[in-house]
């Protein structure tokens, strides 16, 4: 009888562990379930929050026109603000970007006017937008033995302009042709009564213009920011610049190519109202030091540098353009300041055969007003 007892509380102290142990397995099993369905759901999440996004993509090049661009992507705001995946592709000029555009690598870009004129005459794409003053940093530069420099106050109303048509004829420049750059030039050239038949000009991109410049290369240097800023480091002269030829100025500007405008207008709007977003942010002169720290810690995460004190003049010589100065310049439809200056710059480059007579005519809707305006709304 006593190991009767025994046994049946020794089956019951056996049932009672191996119902505690299938318990804390199924209580595993179902910890185990709900974290794999929590991971699960949250994967869901993230792609379905992914596919929300509206895909874009935007070239731009490392200058103070694409530091919008810079910002949301470090800061997150297009996932987070505005609803958008951007894929950026960084290009080294104008050209370069009009050879992408080609080959329908971009919806958006932001460069200068002129290259942007021949990217639309060749694949159709549009300005939807007006950024910073391309031509404040533009200047020519000459070593100081040049007989350009030793002539001054010879061109009248142009002060600033040192030599005259007999100095500059004949001359070896370093320009990038097809640029802002180049239209400065030219402008230059015609001021003084000259024009590009009279000098050589070697297309080379600024850069390598500089490093060739600097080994004896040319006779004359046409340079921007930031590489400009070095030149009297050089012991180089000054011998005129874009202001001093060029008035009113020539906005760099905001392209959107025809496919996008078809097929994603939605992201190409968004991605254009976080651009201003960003200008009413941090234009104005009390933001210039911290949109210069942007540009140096930006310059120095691509390889390369420019000083605080250089950025700072720079982004004071290329104040942000807000939407409200904008926006305005692309009301009244052909008869819009817009469209006064894009024409300034066709015609300029048909006098010089720089563009001919179907280029210009497949640009003459190359304003497209609706994105820029329709942000008011």
């Amino acid at each position: 009888m006593f190991r009767t007892k025994k046994s049946v509380a020794l089956f019951l102290t056996i049932l009672m562990l191996c119902t505690m142990f299938t318990a804390c397995a199924q209580t595993q099993v179902a910890e185990e379930t709900s974290t794999g369905e929590a991971t699960a759901q949250a994967s869901a999440d993230e792609d379905a929050e992914s596919a929300a996004l509206l895909p874009l993509d935007v070239a731009h090049m490392i200058h103070i026109p694409s530091l919008p661009t810079d910002y949301a992507m470090s800061e997150g705001l297009y996932e987070s603000e505005y609803g958008l995946d951007i894929n950026l592709m960084t290009f080294t000029s104008g050209p370069a970007i009009n050879e992408a555009l080609g080959s329908g690598e971009w919806d958006v870009a932001v460069y200068g006017g002129m290259p942007a004129i021949l990217g639309s005459a060749a694949n159709g794409s549009k300005i939807i937008g007006f950024t910073v003053n391309d031509i404040s940093t533009q200047q020519f530069w000459v070593r100081p033995d040049s007989e350009i420099a030793s002539i001054t106050g010879q061109i009248d109303g142009y002060p600033n302009l040192l030599g005259d048509a007999d100095s500059w004829r004949g001359k070896t420049i370093l320009c990038p042709v097809a640029t802002t750059l180049h239209f400065a030039l030219l402008t230059l050239l015609d001021t003084i009564g000259l024009t590009s038949d009279d000098v050589e000009i070697i297309n080379m991109e600024v850069p390598q213009a500089y490093t060739a410049f600097k080994s004896g290369q040319g006779d004359i240097l046409c340079s921007w920011d930031p590489i400009t800023f070095g030149c009297p480091d050089e012991g180089w002269i000054m011998v005129g610049s874009g202001p001093d030829v060029i008035d009113p100025p020539i906005p760099t500007v905001i392209m959107a190519s025809e496919s996008a405008l078809a097929e994603k207008p939605e992201a190409v709007s968004e991605w254009l109202r976080s651009y201003y977003d960003y200008t009413e942010k941090f234009g104005g002169e009390e933001n210039v030091e911290e949109v210069a720290r942007q540009l140096v810690e930006w310059e120095e995460e691509n390889g390369a540098s420019i000083s605080m004190e250089n950025a700072i003049k720079l982004c004071a010589l290329k104040p942000l353009i807000y939407y409200d100065e904008t926006a305005p310049m692309f009301e009244g439809g052909e008869s819009s300041d817009a469209v006064a200056v894009i024409n300034t710059l066709i015609n300029f480059m048909l006098e010089q055969g720089i563009a001919d007579e179907s280029q210009v005519a497949s640009v003459q809707d190359i304003v497209y007003p609706d994105i820029i305006l329709g942000l008011k709304e």
